[in-house]
């Protein structure tokens, strides 16, 4: 990963730039490697969670399904049950937050 790009911001922060297609996939070493190559030394590692709309929950899952009447059939559903108001936790340690600074 090149971080010529990225910024350092006033707090010693490195802002990375939003890459082009959106796919920000990292293992932790692959993320570690150039923080460190480029003087930041990382101090804490977060495996985070997302709160998630339920209506946009059951939207993926009828996706998932790619069948058209159960699209539409979830997306009824969800609207008849008010889910676009209701959300919900869930870490499934897929995301993580990395914490690093100049060194």
């Amino acid at each position: 990963m090149d971080l010529s790009a990225a910024t350092k911001c006033s707090r010693g922060e490195l802002d990375l730039p939003a890459a082009a297609d959106a796919s920000f996939l990292f293992r932790e070493q692959k993320l570690r490697q150039p923080l460190e190559r480029n003087g930041f030394k990382v101090f804490r590692i977060e495996r985070v969670g997302r709160t998630l709309i339920l209506d946009r929950f059951i939207s993926n899952a009828g996706l998932a399904g790619r069948s058209p009447r159960s699209q539409r059939f979830l997306a009824g559903a969800a609207k008849r049950l008010h889910l676009q108001e209701r959300s919900f936790y869930i870490n499934l340690r897929d995301m993580q937050r990395m914490y690093a600074r100049a060194a």
